[in-house]
Formats: C-alpha cells, structure tokens, sequence
C-alpha cells in the first residue's frame, strides 16, 4: 500500500519538480542564447589559434580589423588552424558566438524533459499499484 506520505512517492515528486524546472529554465536560455543572443548577426569564417583542455581561442577579422575571442568550450574535432563560423554582433564585432557551441545549451531542457519524463512513469507505475486503483476494479 502506497501512501502519500510514503518517502520514495516524495523523492519521485521532488525529482519531477527538479525536472521540470530544468527543463522550463534551460529551455529559456536556450531560446535565448539560440535566437536572441546576437540582435544584428553578421557571419564570418574565424581561424583557432589556440587551445587548451578548457577553452578555445579564435582569431576573425571584420571591417579590416583583427578581433581575438577566448571560448570555453574544447572539441575533439578542434586543432590550430582550423577554420570555424562565427556568428558576430554587427554593431559590436568583438562579440561573437562559435555557430555549432549554440546548440550545447539544448542539453539543460533535455534532461530535464527525460528527467520530468521517467518520474512521470514510476509516478503512474506508483499508482497502479496503490490500493486506491485497484478499488476502482483495474
């Protein structure tokens, strides 16, 4: 018999809450780095310059003028030398996002989807086994 004051019906509810959350305030980041980072977005092809295990240096030129941006983000595929796209901000070049890192920021919403998602289906395997759905003759 499964009460509401039993403890794991409260660590499932408290881990679908933490979910849910997740999901409702990495999503709003998400949205926001992925579509409203960069108001007035110019593209351009930058070179990496330097790398270490946690971040990642990029050279690009705009307007004739050399910028230099450090990223925090390490890839496997990355090496010096290597030319990747950049998405700048036209009236602030020194403001530029790698294009592919924009992505990365769907993995808070994701988690908290599978998150939201498994506790959802021990909540509803919780209650078909409680007393209360068997008295309804299932």
């Amino acid at each position: 018999m499964l009460k509401y004051t039993d403890k794991r019906l409260i660590i499932v509810a408290i881990f679908a809450v933490v979910g849910l959350l997740t999901f409702i305030v990495g999503g709003f980041f998400a949205v926001k780095i992925i579509f409203f980072d960069i108001k007035n977005k110019g593209k351009v092809n930058g070179v990496i310059t330097s790398l270490t295990n946690n971040s990642t240096t990029v050279s690009y030129v705009v307007n004739e003028k050399e910028y230099r941006k450090n990223f925090s983000v390490y890839s496997s595929t990355y090496y010096v030398g290597k030319k990747v796209k950049l998405y700048y901000d036209i009236n602030h070049p020194n403001k530029a996002n790698l294009s592919g890192m924009r992505y990365l920021s769907l993995i808070a919403p994701g988690i908290g989807i599978l998150m939201t998602g498994i506790s959802g289906v021990i909540l509803i395997f919780f209650y078909m086994n409680s007393d209360r759905y068997k008295l309804m003759g299932y």
